[in-house]
């Protein structure tokens, strides 16, 4: 499998493909901003059609729970924090 696959960690894969289409921190950092600032429109119900609601079974200790919006990306979160953000 490692001859059809490789065996590069995630990181190793993202520095690959950065290369290989010439994709910047900047360019990454920009993407999930962009989304972010998309969702927005989703608090004004222009995604509702498009989030079906689930039923989340309950456990011994949780109850019930409907999901129905959708918790990413982050309202919180902002192109200058991207970066501090991402560090793990």
């Amino acid at each position: 499998m490692i001859k059809q696959f490789g065996n590069h960690t995630m990181p190793e894969t993202g520095d690959n493909v950065a290369k290989d289409f010439g994709v910047t921190r900047q360019d990454a950092d920009e993407l999930p901003s962009l989304a972010a600032e998309i969702r927005d429109g989703g608090e004004e119900g222009f995604y509702k059609g498009e989030i079906h609601a689930i039923v989340l079974p309950a456990g011994k200790k949780i109850p019930r729970e409907t999901v129905s919006v959708d918790e990413h990306p982050r309202r919180d979160s902002s192109l200058i924090l991207l970066p501090v953000e991402a560090a793990v």
